[in-house]
C-alpha cells in the first residue's frame, strides 16, 4: 500500500484568482471563471468576502463578525462553517497554507 501525504490544513482562507466580484446594491455577485457559474452574496456573507481581501482565519471572521453584527459567537461560527464550506467546494474561496 502506498501513502500519500497532502499539505496540512492551516484554517486559513482566501479569495480565489478566479473569481471575479461586482458589487450591486447591498449584494455582491460574483463569477466563477473556471466554470462559468454566478453567485450572489447578500448581508453578512458579503462583509465575509470583503474580509476575504487577505488572508483570514475563521477565529480571525468570527471576532470581526462579532464585533460588527449583534449574533451569538456560536451561531455565528456554525453560519461561517456552511458559507466557507460552500465557498470553497464551489471554487470562489480556498485554503492556503
Amino acid at each position: 500500500m502506498r501513502w500519500f501525504s497532502s499539505p496540512k490544513a492551516t484554517g486559513r482562507y482566501h479569495r480565489s484568482a478566479e473569481v471575479k466580484a461586482v458589487s450591486h446594491g447591498d449584494k455582491m455577485v460574483l463569477m466563477n471563471l473556471r466554470s462559468e457559474q454566478f453567485y450572489s452574496l447578500d448581508g453578512v456573507a458579503c462583509r465575509v468576502w470583503d474580509l476575504l481581501e487577505a488572508p483570514a482565519t475563521k477565529a480571525g471572521l468570527t471576532d470581526t463578525i462579532a464585533a460588527e453584527f449583534d449574533a451569538a459567537r456560536d451561531e455565528i461560527q456554525n453560519d461561517l462553517d456552511g458559507l466557507l464550506g460552500d465557498l470553497v467546494r464551489d471554487g470562489l474561496v480556498r485554503e492556503v497554507r
